[in-house]
């Protein structure tokens, strides 16, 4: 790599600014000199003169800075650095709100050529491809990414269009080319991703979700393109066109079609191809006229090796009653990964299940429901690709044992005041049940069985009938306080809002007598 002989300014200034309905960002950038890594500092500075951004996400080239979000006021606008490669290309940063919808701001600065000290400079390597994919990102005001699966050929694109606020796409990779973190993002606004080696890429939303599929998450399955070569084109620009034109070199070859002819001075293009064999390759642009003006980049190819073979997984769960036959429900979801055309075949306890083999559906997520013997005994289902009988996934589950006569014991009964405590369970992002009825003198008591933290937290906010348990995880246990008689709702603050939004619930209480009746507190044995 050639340092930079020459410099025309020491730092170059940017700016740009995005108004929301109640917000007017702005992202100042200054680029610095080239280091002796090849490198260029940038100073990032964020303004918010509205005093309603408040917390912010800083990245640059979709890459979230350590520290985000940063707390930015009227009269304190924050500052951070970054370093970039001294490509001379063009470079992304924005900021975006985590407490005001759709309030972002963007811009894109130009660096130095740290490589190049003659004509030519800003050589790109990219990936052909130029499919886009469109993940809608709370689609219907659900904590949903819909598709959640979505199967890609490296060179595609992966755009997340926001239908809702308040979510994020969040790798579960937390480093490397293949990571990203798009930060709060409001309704209206898109983030693109493109993966760089094929494989299953999980993501989730971090407020609502978390790795390995938990909450709201989903799945980018990536794909070599047949014959496992990889199409790129190698962009640079050129001040001068000479007549004998440039070669392009490729691990030290020259390639088919060499000497290629300048389209005259400005940006030129080149096309060139790479087997995925996951292993670095130097490519270089040498102008035959001065055969000392040369660009050169590195690019580790993907690894084809590492493509997703056929894969199942399967999930099985009984719902409901038992049946008049003595048989119970169960509800299965299979997702498929690069599965055949063909679609599974399904087995319970061996036997093959009337209608297999089933479509897959498309978005990767398969659901049906089978009916089980409720004989209290374990049974086992298997699912196995109708075109690759080694693409099987299994599940087992012990079933209700329909047999057993109902049996009801211990009938007691009280009237309010009884101090009856009524369990509601915190699942993720809902309350079981949503709405409930006790008695005066009874207390609700919330515990944590879902994977993401939660609250439970009063509408009120002062006085004996408010409360708050703070963000608790799984296992957690938390009382409400004794109210008073009437309905008191709530909510969960990451995941709902007061009034019923999202996230919430009510607890009615009522009065030791109304209209001439008593609440009844019924306790039973099943």
């Amino acid at each position: 790599m050639k340092q930079s002989l020459l410099l025309i300014t020491a730092f170059l200034f940017f700016s740009s600014t995005l108004t929301g309905q109640n917000c007017a960002l702005s992202v100042n950038v200054t680029v610095g000199e080239c280091d002796a890594n090849g490198e260029v500092l940038l100073g990032i500075t964020i303004s918010d003169p509205t005093d309603n951004a408040r917390d912010v996400d800083v990245s640059v080239d979709n890459v979230l800075l350590p520290g985000s979000p940063f707390r930015v006021r009227d009269d304190t606008p924050v500052f951070v650095t970054a370093t970039v490669p001294g490509d001379g290309l063009g470079h992304v940063i924005s900021a975006v709100s985590e407490d005001e919808d759709n309030c972002s701001a963007e811009t894109t600065v130009s660096v130095p050529d740290c490589s190049s000290d003659c004509f030519l400079s800003s050589l790109q390597l990219t990936f052909d491809g130029g499919t886009t994919h469109t993940v809608a990102v709370g689609s219907g005001g659900n904590n949903t990414f819909t598709p959640n699966q979505t199967t890609i050929t490296i060179g595609d694109i992966v755009s997340f269009d926001f239908v809702d606020d308040g979510h994020t796409t969040t790798s579960d990779a937390t480093s490397g080319p293949d990571s990203w973190n798009s930060g709060i993002r409001g309704t209206g606004t898109s983030f693109p991703v493109t993966i760089i080696n094929p494989g299953l890429h999980r993501y989730y939303c971090a407020p609502h979700g978390g790795p390995n599929g938990a909450g709201m998450a989903g799945t980018i399955v990536a794909n070599c393109p047949g014959g496992a070569n990889f199409n790129l084109t190698a962009s640079f620009s050129t001040t001068q066109a000479g007549a004998a034109g440039y070669n392009l070199v490729v691990d030290g070859q020259v390639q088919a079609g060499s000497p290629f002819s300048y389209n005259g001075t400005g940006p030129q293009s080149v096309a060139f191809s790479l087997p995925g064999d996951g292993t670095a390759h130097a490519v270089e642009i040498i102008d035959l006229t001065d055969g000392t003006c040369t660009l050169s980049r590195n690019i580790t190819a993907p690894d084809c090796g590492q493509a997703p073979s056929c894969s199942l997984f399967l999930s099985a769960t009984e719902t409901g009653f038992c049946l008049p036959d003595d048989q119970v429900t169960v509800s299965l979801s299979v997702m498929a990964v690069n599965a055949g055309t063909t679609g599974f075949n399904l087995r319970l306890d061996g036997s093959l299940v009337t209608g297999s083999p089933f479509a897959y559906a498309s978005g990767g997520t398969t659901n049906l429901e089978i009916a089980v013997p409720g004989d209290g005994l374990n049974h086992q289902v298997l699912v196995t690709d109708a075109d690759d009988s080694a693409c099987s996934a299994t599940a087992t589950l012990t079933t209700t044992n329909c047999t057993i006569p109902c049996a009801l014991t211990n009938l007691t009964a009280s009237t309010g005041g009884a101090g009856t405590l009524h369990v509601v369970d915190v699942e993720d992002f809902v309350f079981a049940p949503r709405d409930i009825t006790i008695a005066a003198g009874d207390q609700v008591e919330w515990r944590w069985t879902g994977q993401i933290a939660h609250t439970a937290t009063s509408d009120a906010t002062t006085g004996p009938d408010s409360w708050d348990s703070g963000l608790l995880n799984t296992g957690a246990v938390y009382q409400s306080p004794v109210l008073s008689a009437g309905l008191h709702p709530y909510y969960c603050i990451p995941h709902g809002a007061p009034g019923g939004v999202g996230m919430a619930g009510t607890i009615t209480v009522l009065p030791d007598c109304t209209d001439g009746q008593v609440a009844v507190a019924l306790s039973f044995n099943s």
